[in-house]
């Protein structure tokens, strides 16, 4: 969702909103000592969420995330506070990044004065938020200059209005949130989709989340227990790089089999199908592309209930949830058609069925301190509409998990570990016969139909580690941390080191994101992404 359409509209909203706020409640303008940060404007649970790993401090209870956050994301800012008990005021703050960023495989074309190199050499968040007695709202951007984003420079992050009427609470728009308690990304936080179009930044699980629009309905039991109710309606998918060095290789890897499996298939007057359309009728290159962009919204309704609470110094919480599945499934078939003129008898085709699969989640999850260790543990079933195992194009149901601890050691050094991982059930029934059949049918003549399983190829568990050891010195203004991601069936890894000196509203960052192993693996994959950035952000 770009700036130019729904930004204004928002934006329009919420001022209109505001002004007649002012108007009734004797607004003044005066200046103010406003924290423009997220913190001020974020709902409470979602400002305490993690991100993409581990937090130092600022996470909550919920904190979670694929990342590693080193604070809140507050900052300086500008208020406005009306005069009188109205108690209305008005937020404005943000930050600005200059980036420079470069990539390792200068001998694959890249060089570093390319114009990759210096996209998004300037990147930021502009923050508006407004409040009033029972009612706040809040608008999110951010900026891109220059980059693939050039066309659409402001881009909405958030935007929503929330109603507060003692331990009820109401929230409408475009949101983030946070589920489980996993300190790194875990299998319980699945409401917002993520952005994969760029690994540059995996420690910002919360700048990787894209924003749903739904309506949250929450309601207080005293002050530890609660129980909110979520409904969004309609689905989006993960944002993938379909045509740039961030390209998952599966989409490249499978495009081109399915060009040299077209020019098998016409040979015998056959063809190659995708979601009923030719295979001929998609991009010439890029043909799963094609079909990614025309499924990555439509109108199917998500929803879920979740129920926390604390017993002594305990932290437990329930969840029920139905959606789809943000990453793409391909199911494929094979059969054969009497010829109207043989030779050959028979016409081999196949059809790939592309689509994302409906599930429903039932999770739990729990965090407590013991023995100097803070314990996360989550654990969930992902029930789809293939309780036999062998419907192709449906996954099977999976049990999911995550345990994890921080701790901190000597010297102030703080580690923090946390395992992920999901067991496909009834993996057994998993088949793939299509490549099977048509070779049979080649060299024998024998013309039985074939299957290709939406989850052949994968392994019947998957299993990353997480990690992050960091120390602060010079009162807190100098940061050395180091994350790793381990991927134990893929065989493959990523390294983040970096450094980050903090002064005041301004930090300077220096990381690198090291990605290795297994080339068929998540992670691997991404070997000749290796890249070295620096970062000069500015909050206000």
């Amino acid at each position: 969702m770009t700036a130019p359409g729904f930004f204004s509209r928002s934006l329009a909203l919420l001022l209109s909103l505001t002004a007649a706020f002012l108007s009734a409640q004797g607004f003044t303008e005066t200046e103010g000592e406003g924290d423009s940060g997220s913190a001020e404007y974020q709902d409470a649970d979602y400002q305490d969420g993690g991100d993409f790993g581990f937090d130092d401090g600022a996470s909550g209870p919920d904190g979670e995330g694929f990342g590693f956050d080193d604070g809140a994301s507050g900052g300086g800012g500008f208020g406005f506070s009306g005069g009188g008990a109205s108690g209305i005021s008005a937020g404005f703050g943000g930050e600005l990044t200059g980036e420079l960023l470069m990539y390792t495989d200068v001998a694959g074309g890249n060089d570093f004065f390319g114009n990759r190199y210096w996209a998004n050499t300037i990147k930021g968040k502009l923050n508006f938020s407004v409040s009033a007695p029972s009612v706040d709202g809040f608008v999110g951007l951010k900026l891109n200059f220059p980059g693939e984003l050039l066309r659409d420079p402001l881009v909405l992050d958030e935007a929503y209005f929330r109603l507060t009427l003692r331990d009820f609470e109401a929230q409408l728009g475009f949101c983030k949130l946070t589920w489980g308690k996993a300190d790194s990304l875990g299998p319980l936080d699945i409401i917002n989709p993520l952005d994969y179009s760029d690994l540059t930044d995996m420690t910002d699980l919360i700048g990787m989340k894209i924003a749903r629009p739904m309506l949250r309905l929450t309601y207080r039991f005293g002050d530890f227990t609660k129980i909110e109710g979520l409904y969004i309606p309609w689905f989006r998918a993960y944002k993938l790089d379909l045509g740039g060095r961030w390209r998952p290789a599966q989409l490249a890897e499978f495009g081109s089999q399915l060009s040299t499996l077209e020019s098998l298939l016409a040979l015998y007057g056959g063809g190659v199908y995708i979601n009923g359309d030719p295979f001929s009728s998609a991009p010439a290159g890029n043909p799963l592309s094609f079909y990614y962009d025309r499924v990555d919204e439509f109108d199917h309704p998500q929803g879920g209930l979740r129920f926390t609470t604390t017993l002594g110094s305990t932290d437990l919480g329930v969840q029920y949830y139905t959606g789809y599945f943000s990453r793409p499934s391909v199911s494929g078939k094979l059969w054969f058609d009497v010829a109207p003129l043989p030779p050959p008898p028979v016409v081999p085709k196949v059809a790939f069925d592309y689509g994302y699969n409906r599930f429903h989640q039932i999770g739990f999850d729990y965090a407590r301190v013991l023995g100097g260790f803070n314990l996360r543990a989550e654990a969930g079933m992902n029930l789809t509409g293939d309780f036999s195992g062998n419907d192709a194009a449906v996954e099977n149901p999976a049990f999911v998990w995550s345990l994890g601890f921080d701790r901190d050691l000597v010297w102030g050094i703080n580690l923090n570990i946390q395992g992920t991982g999901s067991v496909i059930l009834m993996y057994d029934r998993i088949q793939n016969t299509l490549a099977e059949k048509l070779v049979q049918a080649a060299q024998t003549g024998t013309a039985q139909p074939g299957v290709m399983d939406c989850e052949s190829g994968k392994d019947p568990s998957s299993t990353r580690i997480t990690a992050q050891i960091s120390k602060r010195l010079l009162r807190d203004e100098l940061e050395i941390k180091c994350t790793a991601l381990w991927g134990i069936e893929d065989r493959d890894f990523l390294i983040i080191p970096a450094v980050v000196w903090t002064r005041g509203d301004l930090s300077l960052e220096g990381s690198a994101g090291i990605f290795g192993g297994d080339r068929g693996g998540e992670l691997g994959q991404y070997t000749d992404n290796t890249f070295i950035k620096a970062a000069l952000t500015w909050k206000f």
